[in-house]
């Protein structure tokens, strides 16, 4: 240890120059989480968000571009600077991510964040399933139906409405008045 420091002593522009040159691996546009697992959602419902922040690393402002999945189900909007805007240099925005499943089962795909930093875009695994939506309540006509052993017979089964409301009180019809014969 006590001889490196010698080392850059001796030749502190060398030291300098070698810590300026450094890849700019701290120098990176991130995103976190990486990755987003969206837990069951009923076909054809939006889940609740999950968020992902974009931070730029860099020492230079960046222009963000996009926030864009690959697969419809997924929608993301954020609080990112619109071009011309930038995104400061140390600074992050947020993209909010839901899940709206278009059919059932696995729902795989990925979110890419475009921007002008060097380590762009940045991807974000999102995964779900959709599940199929359940039944809450069924009406059938007649209420009990009866059937003898053996046979058969046809049910509908309609959903329940609500009947009809009228504006106001219901009104009896007036007959028309009564014409008496003149003579």
């Amino acid at each position: 240890m006590r001889r490196g420091l010698g080392i850059c002593r001796s030749t502190f522009l060398s030291c300098f120059a070698a810590l300026i040159s450094l890849p700019a691996l701290a120098q990176t546009v991130t995103v976190s989480p990486t990755s987003i697992s969206f837990s069951n959602q009923t076909q054809g419902t939006t889940s609740s968000v999950h968020k992902v922040t974009l931070k730029n690393g860099q020492s230079t402002a960046i222009t963000f571009t996009s926030a864009t999945s690959n697969l419809s189900d997924y929608a993301a909007t954020n609080n990112c600077p619109v071009s011309p805007a930038t995104l400061a240099a140390g600074s992050s925005c947020t993209i909010s991510v839901t899940f709206t499943p278009s059919t059932t089962g696995a729902r795989n795909a990925t979110l890419t964040v475009k921007d002008s930093g060097g380590s762009s875009p940045q991807l974000v695994t999102l995964s779900g399933t959709g599940t199929a939506p359940s039944l809450v309540s069924i009406a059938v006509t007649p209420a009990s139906p009866s059937i003898a052993a053996g046979n058969t017979h046809i049910t509908t089964a309609r959903p329940r409405t609500s009947p009809r409301l009228r504006p106001g009180p219901r009104r009896k019809p007036q007959s028309p008045p009564l014409r008496t014969p003149m003579d």
